[in-house]
């Protein structure tokens, strides 16, 4: 791993956002016109921004204990689905002709991410803890 692992988080999110952006485009051109809200690339944005605030929280929080992990942990992922589901409904009263695009394109976009966001952790955490639990 990279000397930085939060720039080596950043670049894999970069990559995977940019190959989602891709599909997206592809399904722009592809699709009918209206199946995907106009608002998608803010949703890339959004995702990108909650997904590496609460990533460089747990990095700080792997340097106290895995107690502190363990409750950051738990913390983000609370915070981060109230502010998802807040957004749809915001969303969703202010656009009602749109929901359910917005909510289908926010869902498969959820799912992307977070499978990404654990499939991270689990490969990556277990290495930056390990010199602690010796």
């Amino acid at each position: 791993m990279s000397k930085n692992p939060y720039l080596h988080f950043l670049k894999r999110l970069i990559i995977l956002s940019s190959l989602l952006g891709i599909m997206t485009l592809a399904s722009f051109y592809l699709l009918p016109s209206g199946y995907l809200p106009l608002e998608t690339g803010y949703l890339f944005i959004f995702f990108i921004m909650t997904i590496g605030i609460s990533h460089y929280i747990l990095l700080l929080s792997t340097k106290k204990s895995i107690h502190s992990f363990v409750i950051f942990f738990v913390t983000a992922t609370v915070i981060k689905l109230l502010l998802y589901f807040s957004s749809i409904i915001f969303y969703t009263l202010n656009y009602p002709e749109e929901t359910v695009k917005f909510i289908v394109t926010f869902f498969i976009l959820y799912v992307f991410y977070t499978v990404f966001e654990i499939i991270y952790l689990l490969k990556n955490f277990p290495t930056l803890n390990s010199s602690k639990e010796e």
